[in-house]
């Protein structure tokens, strides 16, 4: 099967820089290029590290991050997707070389990049759609897995027969292919949870759950964890019909605080990894109160 469209991260810079049938960042770290005849491209741009093309079912992303780049040049690009993602309610595809190690992916360990990572994904609603543990990246004998396909929950159903391919590519990364179904899975309507019955919420057992919580400040993944396992336990579930999942307990006022939150958690997380020493420990314990402060907030707006 021929590939329909390339999403490619260090692209061979002489050979694609002045080709116009390429969409590339401005350093040609990243670059697409649209091969299918039937793939109309609406809109297109790019940022430090990323381009984009946006097609009439979805938008696709491209990415590179060099991991000897600084940590906040990451979490400054990453910040600049998942607003475009979020404001412009895209489906999307976001792939990659993001030099990031997460077990959510299958590596071993989590280091600083991959940990920037998840919560990010957590926080835009994003998910990996890798499968396995085979290695994407292989050099000298060593193995891992760097290059990642990102998706937003409108698309995930759609995403098909996602595989390393192990071919000879003449580079250290190996290929990646999958498809991108063109019609919506059948939907079985069937009785699920959606939310919890507010009107009997038992605010002694919320309080005394609160109490239990830990005081590091979980991570943007945990902190939803966190706060579903608190609603389970103060108020019963209700059950309905529905087709599509729900924003359960979701308010405007919600939105608002856990936005707030996010950006605290963002400056928390950037203080770590400064180099700058000077004040470092005045910031992250600033950064961190405020954090744990915005996270109390959004337990005390639920109903």
């Amino acid at each position: 099967m021929q590939a329909e469209v390339l999403i490619v991260s260090e692209p061979n810079r002489i050979a694609i820089q002045n080709r116009k049938d390429w969409i590339k960042d401005n350093e040609c770290k990243a670059a697409i290029k649209v091969i299918g005849n039937n793939i109309a491209i609406k809109r297109q741009g790019s940022g430090s590290g990323y381009c984009f093309i946006e097609t009439v079912d979805f938008t696709i992303y491209s990415c590179y991050f060099s991991g000897n780049d600084e940590i906040d040049q990451l979490d400054e690009a990453l910040f600049e997707i998942g607003r475009m993602v979020q404001g412009n309610n895209e489906k999307a595809i976001i792939a990659g070389d993001f030099n990031a190690k997460s077990t959510e992916w299958g590596m071993t360990h989590t280091d600083a990049r991959g940990e920037m990572v998840t919560e990010w994904m957590a926080a835009n609603g994003l998910i990996t759609v890798n499968q396995g543990n085979s290695p994407t990246f292989q050099s000298q004998g060593y193995g891992s897995i760097l290059d990642l396909t990102i998706v937003t929950e409108g698309i995930r159903m759609k995403i098909g027969q996602w595989r390393v391919v192990e071919t000879e590519t003449l580079s250290d990364h190996n290929y990646i292919t999958f498809e991108v179904k063109n019609s919506d899975p059948t939907v079985v309507r069937q009785r699920e949870c959606r939310g919890w019955q507010v009107k009997k919420l038992d605010r002694n057992k919320l309080h005394n759950a609160i109490g239990l919580l830990g005081g590091d400040g979980p991570s943007a993944r945990d902190f939803s964890e966190e706060l579903a396992k608190l609603c389970d336990i103060s108020m019963p579930k209700k059950r309905t019909f529905r087709n599509k999942q729900p924003a359960y307990w979701w308010n405007s006022e919600i939105a608002e605080l856990r936005g707030d939150c996010i950006n605290k958690r963002r400056k928390y997380t950037r203080t770590r990894y400064t180099k700058n020493m000077g004040g470092i420990q005045r910031k992250q314990d600033s950064a961190q109160r405020q954090n744990q402060e915005g996270k109390e907030r959004v337990l005390d707006a639920v109903p």
